[in-house]
Parts: C-alpha cells; structure tokens; sequence
C-alpha cells in the first residue's frame, strides 16, 4: 500500500514538474534537451535527439532617424521615434530593422543608449524563441554622426565593423574620443560608488587632454557630487532594481565633453505632487502666484514650444520649485545631508573649468519639462530650512 502511494505521488510530482516545463516553452523559454527527454516531452529518435531549428525573421520594417536624435535638442521627435520603435516591439510577428541615418545631423548619448537597450531587449525576446533579428541600415551624410555611432554609439554596440576606403567615417574614428559607460542598481551598493569614481576619473582625463589638472579635493567633491545625482535617479526609478546608467563622451577635436546619468522612472512632478504620502501645503496657491507672475507669464509664453499644451505648466512649475526652492520629495530632519547640494557641486565644478567663449550647460529632463542651466545668471547658494537651492 506504502509502495503504491509513493507512486502516485512521484507521478503526481513528474506531471507537476511537466505541466511547468510545457508553460516554460509557451513563454519562450528553451529547456534543456536532456530535460525533456526525462519527463518525456521528446522522444529519442535513433540514439540523438533532434535539435529546433534558429529561423530568421522575413519581414523588415523601416524607420527614420529624426534630423536630431537627441532629447536636449529635440524632445518632441526623439519620443515619436521611439514610440514608433515601441509598437514595432509588441507586435507578435518578429520584425527585421532598418534604419536610415541619412538625414541625422546629431545624436545625444541618452538617446543613442536609449535606442540600443530597446534593440538588445527585442533582439533578446526572439532569441528565446530560435529566431533570429538582423539589423541593418544607411550611415548618415554627416561624418561626425557616423564616427560617434562607430566609437560609442549604436554601430560600435552592435558590433558593425566599417568598409574599408569609405567616405562615411574617418579611418580613426576610434581615437577621436573618450568614453565612460556604467551601470547599476540600487541593490548593488558598490555600483554607485563605482560609477560616480569613475566618471569623477573621466572629467579629469578630460582635462588632461586640456594640458589642466583637477586637484585631489576637488576630484573627492566632484565623486560625492555624482554619487548623490545618483542617488537622485535611484530615487525616481520606477522598478524595484532601481536601474541606472552613466554616460560619458569627450570629442578630442571639438574639445566638447558631455556626460549624463539617466533612468526610466517617475518625473519630479509626479514623485513631487502624485506620489508623495504626505502632501506639500501651499504648493498650490505657490504655483497659482507664479502662474500670475508677470515675469513667470513672460517664461511660460517661451515654454509653449517646450511643453505643448498649457495644461502642462503644472509640471515645468514643480520642476522649477524642486531645483530652485529646494522641495523634495524625501522627509528631511535636522541631522539629516541638505538636499540639493550635489547638483550645487557639479555646477560650480563646470563654472570654474567651462569655456568662458563656448557654450556650456546642465540639461535637466523630467517628463515633459526640460531645464536647461546655462549660467547666464551667477549661480549661488541660498541656505533655507535644510535645504539648498540656486
């Protein structure tokens, strides 16, 4: 009697173990083939057991690369592209890409990043499923787009090697910059330090280039700078991993260094005035007074090409309150690090080592609000109630 129970309950057990296996396959998972064998979901055929064939997909759909990819530049049109991308992806009938850079005249880090962690996860998806995606395309008519897709951007992550004796590109296109690439999470408490190291390390061998040196103290402040912004990022993530990513790209000759750190995740005004658990009093009435603001009416007719729709000057509002008033969303008591002072340190780090006869500046992107810091006015500290503010 014992004998028989514990075989009905082995059989129970196998099937259990089957019936997960089989959702496993419907999902796109890809069991191992001795796996299978053992629960019986193939048979042996003449000793070897006949392995699914990798399929290519036949279709091909086209898109265009906006004029300029780039959020700084053009927000609006660097989202429709995407979204475009993005119906593409949840089709359920797997897709060739190409893509004609021919009209581009630039390309922003974010957005490069942007486009290639959609491509790795849809070519990811297909993969699961024996199917292969292949990629391909047209090189743009500007030389300085091509170079930077070969060194950092999109072509160098998908591994396309260049033709030779081409026009497209330069023959050193490699040697023409400097990156910095990192990722992480929030789990990983090591990650940020990392990163916020090594893009303080970036910034210093930029100026190297530069025939400057950044001292020990400063390269220490500028590390804590970047640490806390992103710390920042962590805190808007949207995902319990809590993912972020840091970005560097210095072009040797333009002397033109950029840098960004970016995640996918909850903008300041919802994190500010959604989400928050206890509300913010007379931020309402603060915004309904800016709104009426002669000098504020004057900004929010320049904004209108910005933001689109009036109904949206809520957002660009908090944004403003967050980064010039100091309110944020985490409670602070009085022992607690003043918020803001990372963004205040990276500033005053650019305002001593930028260009005074070049354009420099911090682009801030939350949303559907976009500030831009271009020190035509003197940035200073304001304390205030634990919290500091330009």
């Amino acid at each position: 009697m014992d004998n028989n129970l514990r075989r009905m309950e082995y059989k129970r057990f196998r099937r259990k173990i089957a019936s997960k296996i089989k959702k496993k396959r419907k999902n796109g998972g890809i069991p191992s083939n001795s796996t299978l064998v053992r629960y019986r979901l193939k048979k042996v055929k003449e000793g070897y057991i006949e392995r699914r064939e990798w399929k290519t997909a036949r279709k091909t759909r086209t898109l265009k690369v906006p004029r300029n990819f780039s959020f700084r530049n053009d927000h609006n049109s660097v989202m429709v592209f995407l979204s475009e991308l993005d119906e593409i992806m949840k089709s359920k009938t797997a897709c060739n890409l190409k893509f004609s850079h021919e009209a581009t005249e630039s390309i922003g880090l974010v957005a490069s990043f942007h486009l290639y962690s959609k491509l790795k996860t849809y070519e990811e998806h297909w993969r699961r499923k024996k199917i292969i995606i292949s990629y391909s395309g047209k090189f743009s008519n500007h030389k300085s787009v091509n170079n930077f897709m070969l060194s950092f951007g999109l072509l160098k992550e998908l591994g396309v090697k260049c033709p030779d004796n081409s026009e497209s590109f330069d023959p050193d296109y490699l040697d023409k910059y400097f990156t910095y690439k990192r990722s992480g999470k929030r789990q990983r408490q090591s990650d940020k330090s990392v990163a916020s190291a090594g893009l303080a390390d970036y910034f210093a061998k930029c100026l190297r280039h530069l025939n400057r040196e950044v001292s020990e103290e400063a390269l220490a402040t500028l590390t804590g700078a970047f640490g806390e912004l992103i710390a920042n990022v962590e805190e808007h993530s949207n995902t319990l991993e809590r993912k972020w990513d840091v970005l560097g790209c210095f072009d040797k000759e333009t002397r033109e260094c950029k840098f960004a750190i970016q995640n996918i995740g909850i903008s300041i005004y919802k994190n500010l005035y959604v989400y928050r658990k206890n509300p913010i009093e007379n931020v309402s009435e603060i915004i309904e007074a800016m709104s009426l603001n002669r000098r504020m009416k004057r900004i929010k007719d320049n904004l209108a090409r910005v933001l689109g729709a009036p109904s949206d000057e809520k957002e660009l509002y908090w944004c403003l309150l967050a980064f010039q008033d100091g309110i944020s969303s985490a409670e602070t008591g009085p022992g607690d690090a003043p918020r803001g002072q990372g963004l205040m340190d990276v500033l005053e780090f650019m305002d001593e080592i930028r260009d005074r006869h070049a354009e420099c500046e911090i682009v801030i992107i939350s949303g559907r609000a976009k500030l831009i810091l271009d020190f035509t006015y003197e940035v200073k500290k304001i304390e205030r109630d634990d919290t500091i503010s330009q």
